[in-house]
């Protein structure tokens, strides 16, 4: 995702290690434990 570092990805993977989980995980709004500009730019990419 532009705008996330590599290891910022790495650790994204490491708590969500497939793209489903990660997708399950902000749909249902549970706690991503990352910056909040980390989320945004993932929502951004995924749901917007």
């Amino acid at each position: 995702v532009k705008g996330i570092g590599e290891k910022t990805a790495k650790d994204i993977q490491a708590v969500y290690p497939t793209k489903g989980s990660l997708l399950e995980a902000i749909s249902k709004k549970a706690h991503i434990p990352f910056d909040d500009d980390i989320v945004r730019l993932l929502k951004k990419k995924f749901f917007y």
